[in-house]
């Protein structure tokens, strides 16, 4: 799902790990200019050096632009996540996952090697999730396998009790889910 055409005054360049252009369709780092982007930050090279380079916005995102000039977004760079040479987009699985009707909100983390899928049920279905019903992390690994590559399926689904945690903006917090995933790991 496109974030939308690019529109007239503004350029956007998807680029690779060393800064060079990607053809269209590939996926690589989201650099944006417009007349509304900043010009710097006050008193800070530093920032600014790595906020702006050669008069584009680092924004942080992967995404890749079709050949009619539309915008996927695929997520945060700091997001993705890392199986042996293939990198994983979250956004893509999340997708897919929430095409089932148990699942609220899903956030994909790496801990150690293990890509896990911490998923958050719906209430209606957060009753049935108890040892006289079917297991929801299984249901829910299969629900992938049946529409994503072997190599994107996560090599585990985490069913939370709770909602994920969230900003107060509503976001989930995936540090916080990472976080609380290495605690529970740890002891």
């Amino acid at each position: 799902m496109s974030a939308g055409r690019v529109v007239p005054g503004v350029h956007i360049r998807i680029v690779d790990e060393q800064d060079r252009d990607l053809p269209v369709g590939e996926t690589g780092e989201v650099l944006i200019q417009s007349p509304t982007v900043f010009t710097g930050y006050w008193r800070r090279p530093d920032l600014t050096s790595a906020t702006l380079r050669k008069g584009y916005l680092v924004t942080g995102d992967m995404g890749k632009l079709s050949r009619d000039g539309y915008l996927t977004l695929l997520g945060r760079k700091t997001d993705r996540v890392r199986r042996g040479d293939i990198t994983l987009d979250p956004r893509p699985l999340e997708e897919a996952v929430h095409d089932h009707p148990a699942v609220k909100e899903a956030s994909l983390v790496q801990v150690g090697e293990q890509i896990l899928l911490a998923i958050s049920l719906r209430c209606s279905y957060r009753a049935q999730n108890n040892s006289k019903t079917p297991n929801w992390a299984d249901i829910l690994q299969r629900h992938l396998q049946e529409r994503l590559p072997d190599t994107q399926i996560p090599d585990h689904v985490v069913i939370f009790p709770q909602d994920l945690p969230r900003s107060t903006l509503g976001k989930v917090l995936r540090r916080d889910v990472l976080e609380q995933k290495r605690q529970e790991q740890a002891s």
